[in-house]
């Protein structure tokens, strides 16, 4: 029963009061987006023999390349949002990106584990990867959310600097 005074909800699609899925939904674009870029050059930057021995020689240059690059993608393609959440958002894409890459190395070459625990090794260089990954996917996810706001201030400055049209 509806209290006198009060409209029933409209039945015509319109939730204007629950809007937060749709934001989370164009944010994770972007996320996407730095994923798939962070696993292609990952698997095409990074030889498969640094992915199986990560803790034999020094191994972090081209992970941090990709994962900045996956963190750039990601804050380009992100709609909205804070700076906080731009970070995050490349951190996060950039560790996914260089695990699937991984996982798709360990998945299809086959390892003679010798002396070593397998899931230890696994863990560890999962571990490693995050670590490589965490910082440059956040400073590139900042980075491309300024490019994001820059074009679109440029943008609006082409807008304004246009006289409008009066005759034709």
């Amino acid at each position: 029963m509806d209290a006198p005074g009060v409209p029933a909800p409209s039945q015509n699609g319109h939730r204007g009061a629950n809007r937060a899925p749709l934001r989370d939904e164009r944010s994770l674009r972007g996320v996407t987006a730095g994923v798939l870029v962070s696993a292609l050059a990952a698997a095409l930057a990074i030889p498969r023999i640094l992915l199986l021995n990560l803790a034999l020689f020094n191994p972090w240059p081209r992970p941090v390349v990709v994962a900045a690059a996956a963190g750039l993608t990601t804050g380009a393609f992100r709609r909205g949002g804070s700076a906080r959440a731009a970070a995050i958002s490349g951190a996060a894409a950039a560790a996914l990106g260089l695990l699937v890459a991984y996982a798709g190395v360990r998945l299809s070459v086959r390892v003679l584990w010798v002396d070593r625990n397998p899931a230890r090794v696994i863990a560890a260089d999962a571990l490693r990867l995050i670590a490589y990954a965490a910082v440059p996917g956040a400073l590139g996810g900042l980075a491309g959310r300024g490019l994001r706001g820059s074009g679109r201030r440029a943008r609006n400055r082409r807008a304004l600097a246009k006289p409008p049209i009066e005759r034709l």
